[in-house]
């Protein structure tokens, strides 16, 4: 029997075969995929607290969670949720290392992919670390829809925190790791697209830390509100390069192959994620973010513009915009972004329905309409006793 001590080495050793393997089985690669999920959640773990006792109530991140206050706390109101001053600033203190910590495994699951992408000296070397990189993603999504499935369906407040619509919506955005990598390193291994989506994907998910970056910044000193601007620019070309530009043009290819290969398997359920996936982009990366900086950018425009010796009022309520805006950029950037994600696909829901009620009832004859309510009246005598009756409906 092995000793205690030597089982690390061991599931090292075994773990780091699977990874330069080229004819690693489903299982292997499944195994893999977990150990590497189960190491990136455990790290987040164990950082998060250390991280928040560096950071917590210093000065830098006390002022950048004040603002964060004073932006959000009209949401708050409108939603009906009563945060006092000192529990918001707590709360935004306290998750701040939540997402900074998360980005670190995104850039690292993207490092892995450089080599490839730059030709290095050993190809098949260079390969294996690319799909490793795509394991390391794929194994995260996957203990993380565990999370959420088991938060929604196994604890007491798992229906408030994870509704319906926003467990779909996570799964959503899980699905094109958890699902295509594994088949993808199976079959497709040496594919080089295949490798710029994954390094594509995961270096997005790492340029999450600029925009908590730019939260610290305070937009009414000059060198601040010039960073801002720096940092929205390279997210909008980022944005546009790597979700859509890059992402089609990838996805392209990758389909042709499979249709070339008669892959119908991959066709055709890697052709409904990566449709997925790209509604994804445009509805809450792409399309949301260019039309709020867009309005940004008009509003800082305004801002610059004033001449010195305008009006005070003037210039405040110039500046009242500019926050207002810089609200709206980043605000769905933040941890709020699902709940505000899911609020706008339920909204376009019910205007469907709306939309299809309202033409129900246009097209609906008036006999039908007295029919509906002589049956309500029939079902209504069926099922309760007539002395139950009320004469408000007579």
């Amino acid at each position: 029997m092995m000793p205690l001590l030597e089982y690390p080495a061991f599931i090292y050793s075994y773990l780091l075969d699977i990874v330069f393997n080229e004819d690693a089985t489903a299982k292997e690669l499944f195994i893999l995929a977990a150990a590497i999920g189960i190491f990136w959640h455990t790290f987040c773990e164990i950082v998060k607290p250390i991280v928040r006792y560096l950071t917590y109530d210093a000065p830098w991140l006390r002022e950048a969670s004040e603002r964060e206050y004073e932006r959000t706390k009209k949401m708050w109101e409108e939603w009906g949720i009563k945060k006092t001053k000192e529990e918001a600033v707590h709360e935004a203190m306290h998750n701040w290392p939540n997402m900074t910590v998360n980005t670190i495994q995104h850039l690292a699951g993207s490092m892995l992919c450089i080599p490839t992408l730059l030709g290095t000296s050993d190809p098949m070397w260079a390969v294996s670390l690319a799909c490793c990189g795509g394991l390391n993603e794929a194994g995260f999504d996957m203990v993380d829809s565990v999370k959420m499935l088991c938060g929604r369906f196994f604890t007491k407040d798992g229906a408030t925190k994870y509704p319906n619509l926003m467990l779909l919506f996570g799964l959503i955005h899980h699905s094109i790791a958890a699902v295509l990598v594994i088949p993808m390193v199976i079959y497709y291994r040496t594919l080089r697209p295949f490798h710029w989506l994954i390094f594509d994907l995961q270096f997005a998910g790492g340029m999450t830390i600029l925009i908590e970056y730019s939260k610290l910044l305070d937009i009414t000193k000059p060198g601040d509100l010039r960073q801002f601007k720096i940092i929205n620019v390279i997210i909008l070309v980022f944005f546009v390069w790597n979700r859509f530009l890059h992402w089609v043009y990838l996805s392209c290819i990758v389909i042709t192959t499979w249709y070339h290969d008669e892959a119908w398997a991959f066709l055709a359920v890697g052709g409904i994620v990566v449709v997925l996936f790209s509604a994804f982009n445009a509805m809450v990366c792409v399309i949301p973010f260019f039309k709020r900086w867009k309005k940004w950018r008009n509003k800082c425009v305004e801002y610059e513009s004033i001449p010195a010796d305008a009006p005070e009022a003037q210039r405040r309520k110039t500046m009242l915009d500019l926050q207002d805006s810089v609200n709206d950029l980043i605000l769905e950037e933040s941890l709020n972004e699902r709940i505000i994600t899911v609020d706008r696909i339920r909204l376009f829901i019910d205007a469907l329905y709306e939309r299809r009620d309202v033409e129900r009832r246009h097209t609906m004859p008036p006999s039908r309409a007295k029919m509906a309510w002589g049956s309500t009246r029939l079902m209504r005598g069926l099922s309760v006793p007539p002395h139950m009756w009320s004469n408000k409906d007579d």
